[in-house]
């Protein structure tokens, strides 16, 4: 059952990173729009 844990633990940490890239290519387009 830890090992599940870890695996799960894993995917999240994944999954909030390439959220990370997503919300500043987002801000970069919003950016380069305004200006």
């Amino acid at each position: 059952k830890r090992e599940q844990w870890r695996v799960e633990g894993r995917h999240h940490l994944f999954d909030a990173k390439r959220n990370n890239v997503s919300v500043l290519l987002e801000i970069n387009y919003r950016e380069r729009l305004l200006n």
